[in-house]
């Protein structure tokens, strides 16, 4: 089990961006409270295994209450898809390409959360990825997450803001930085981070959320020609920034991980 004490995390979940990371999250901080099969028993049921295993803690319905859980090893709250803010620390996270993202959550019935209800209301039902992708508040989730706002909030997003988020990244204020392309290789890359033993469990090297299916195409990826030259621009910066933290990071712990491509 981790030192409690010196090694609390904040899990923050990019929408679209693995939450099969909460098996990983959860497998280290709270090994004490739950096994890991009974971890993986919850991850294997299918959709939303983060919500499961938040349940089987009985720290779901906490979720507004900053805190602490499993030994203060685990910050709160544990709660999917909330934005950080200026007292956030010691984050995990996952990136992703952000025209995979994007596509993905089309996939995932219009995925959209923290979208307002009026806005909602007018996405139609048939819009098509391209059209999906240049709808309000659909670009920019990572940025505004990083700023403080939902993943598809309806707020503007200037350069400013765009430095805020990469500035972020830059900070120190993230335990871990994993892309969702290179998975176990980042999984691999978490333990090492986290110091001596943690280690992963098989469970962790597997995709149980709605990007699997991303997976099962052709080179793992959707065809970003859906898109019509559709570029998430603030995104990319953001996810530049994300792949330069892993790159220092693996190099910090002697290229610990793999990679299988």
């Amino acid at each position: 089990a981790p030192n409690a004490s010196d090694r609390p995390i904040l899990w923050l979940h990019i929408p679209k961006c693995g939450s099969t990371l909460s098996l990983t999250v959860l497998h280290y901080a709270c090994a004490e409270e739950l096994p890991a099969w009974h971890l993986m028993f919850m991850a294997l049921l299918g959709n939303e295994p983060s919500t499961r295993m938040a349940h089987a803690l009985h720290i779901r319905h906490a979720a507004e209450r900053p805190g602490w859980a499993c030994g203060r090893a685990l910050r709160l709250p544990f709660l999917g898809h909330k934005p950080l803010t200026p007292e956030s620390d010691r984050i995990v996270a996952m990136f992703r390409r952000p025209a995979q993202r994007i596509i993905s959550a089309w996939v995932d019935h219009r995925h959209a959360d923290g979208m307002e209800w009026h806005v909602r209301r007018t996405l139609p039902k048939n819009i098509s990825v391209a059209d999906f992708a240049r709808f309000e508040g659909i670009a920019g989730c990572a940025t505004k997450l990083l700023t403080g706002s939902r993943c598809a909030a309806s707020v503007s997003i200037d350069d400013a803001r765009v430095d805020r988020a990469v500035a972020t990244l830059r900070s120190g204020r993230f335990a871990f930085v994993g892309l969702v392309e290179r998975w176990d290789e980042s999984v691999c890359l978490f333990h090492a981070t986290m110091g001596v033993g943690s280690y992963p469990i098989a469970g962790e090297l597997q995709h149980f959320g709605h990007s699997r299916a991303a997976l099962r195409r052709p080179g793992g990826r959707y065809d970003e020609g859906w898109l019509r030259g559709f570029v998430d621009t603030a995104d990319e910066r953001v996810y530049a920034e994300a792949v330069a933290v892993f790159d220092a990071q693996r190099a910090a712990h002697h290229g610990y991980g793999y990679s299988t491509t």
